[in-house]
């Protein structure tokens, strides 16, 4: 029989695993997508059907892309050294910026 160490790791090796895999697909569902190598550029199109409220954070080179959208709000911080491109309009950061949520 195995050792309860031996499981739990096994069980945090299988979490962590689903960790690094989840990011991406959760990633492209809330609508953020890079447009250069490196997310120096990347576009935000949250789409988030019947969700309320759905949130992301984007590790990359130059700090933390987030974004959050609930109330029919988006709040989105882009890292310097990126840009980000939300409803036509170009965020070049380091910024962060609040508005109304376009295409709920």
């Amino acid at each position: 029989m195995k050792s309860n160490a031996y499981i739990h790791s096994l069980l945090l090796a299988a979490a962590v695993v689903a960790l690094v895999a989840e990011p991406a697909t959760a990633i492209e569902e809330k609508g953020i997508h890079p447009t250069q190598d490196g997310w120096q550029n990347f576009t935000v199109a949250p789409r988030l059907g019947d969700l309320k409220w759905a949130c992301a954070t984007v590790p990359t080179p130059q700090g933390n892309i987030e974004v959050e959208v609930e109330g029919g709000r988006i709040k989105l911080s882009v890292p310097a050294g990126t840009t980000a491109l939300y409803d036509g309009k170009t965020y070049a950061g380091p910024v962060e910026m609040q508005e109304e949520l376009k295409h709920k």
